[in-house]
């Protein structure tokens, strides 16, 4: 599993691997080597699950809400599942999925 944040920098080469589809994120001007996500929600492709959090999620520049930085929950722990000081990010992934699957529901024509 891996968690990104909306509008932050990312290794161009692990979006690449990461989305099937480059609409997800765009390049990065001034830095080729980074691109940034422009979007929110989740994804699923290559036997892998991707959230995508708003920035609100983001408490300065270089750490996330949940107090570890935004590159660990790219590359987040096997253990994610049992591990105690992600309890709460579970949790908060899980609501989140859910509210997706009823705005979906919601708005499905």
């Amino acid at each position: 599993m891996k968690i990104l944040i909306e509008e932050e920098n990312y290794p161009l080469k692990e979006l690449e691997s990461l989305f099937n589809d480059s609409s997800f994120y765009t390049k990065n001007s001034k830095n080729k080597a980074q691109a940034r996500v422009n979007c929110v929600g989740y994804y699923y492709a290559n036997n892998q699950v991707v959230y995508i959090l708003p920035k609100v999620f983001m408490l300065n520049k270089d750490t996330t809400i949940f107090n570890t930085p935004k590159e660990n929950l790219l590359n987040i722990l096997k253990d994610f599942k049992h591990a105690k000081e992600y309890a709460s990010l579970r949790s908060l992934c899980v609501y989140f999925y859910n509210s997706l699957k009823e705005f979906r529901r919601r708005h499905s024509y």
